[in-house]
């Protein structure tokens, strides 16, 4: 039943949103931009505690237990824990370390992410250490003398 709203919010969000970030930061900034969207969702979003139910009414007479923190030690706990880890590391470290060891050796950065990131803007380009090579490297076996 809650599906359509969710899908429905998520969708015109989807289009609204970003047009009106994108206006509000060119026009006031991010810092200013960034505490009026913090401001504007608490502002939605606080009304509408009023109406989240617990799925599971909570039980009378039953006193507060101790929260069991026994779980953290567990090995399956554990494996799961480092497997998201190393997973994450396995997204993190190519997009944020690819550009830069190509910048590095003065290669084009948006060369490897043309396809997920805009172009680097001229002015952040480095010129080229090694100039392209022209003539084949064994040109010189051709010649006649």
């Amino acid at each position: 039943m809650a599906d359509f709203p969710t899908t429905a919010g998520t969708g015109l969000a989807g289009a609204i949103f970003p047009v009106t970030v994108e206006a509000a930061l060119g026009r006031f900034g991010f810092r200013t931009t960034l505490r009026a969207l913090s401001v504007g969702l608490f502002l939605l979003t606080f009304p509408l505690l009023k109406f989240v139910k617990p799925r599971i009414p909570p039980a009378v007479g039953a006193g507060r237990r101790r929260f069991d923190l026994s779980f953290l030690w567990s090995p399956v706990f554990l494996l799961f824990q480092l497997a998201g880890i190393m997973q994450g590391l396995g997204y993190f470290i190519p997009i944020v370390g690819i550009p830069a060891v190509l910048m590095l050796v003065s290669l084009e950065a948006d060369l490897c992410f043309r396809s997920t990131s805009p172009p680097m803007p001229i002015k952040y380009r480095t010129p080229a250490r090694h100039p392209v090579q022209t003539s084949s490297p064994h040109s010189h076996l051709s010649s006649s003398t």
